[in-house]
């Protein structure tokens, strides 16, 4: 048992978490696609992330501390 869990982990270790979980989000932009997907790979392979939602639709919203919201 102890070789398939390796095993699995090694497989699976951007989702393999024995500690707490959490969820963030950020959204970034690069210069070019071959950055952005160099860098995805990277925090992939480091464990960082273990998801990417590629996106090119968005919208910008900006809230103040007063509480005001600017589009």
């Amino acid at each position: 048992m102890t070789a398939r869990r390796a095993k699995f982990e090694a497989k699976f270790k951007n989702v393999w978490s024995v500690g707490p979980t959490g969820c963030s989000r950020f959204r970034m932009t690069t210069d070019s696609y071959k950055a952005g997907d160099e860098l995805i790979g990277s925090l992939l392979s480091d464990t960082l992330i273990a998801d990417v939602e590629i996106r090119k639709d968005f919208s910008s919203r900006t809230v103040s501390l007063e509480g005001a919201e600017k589009n």
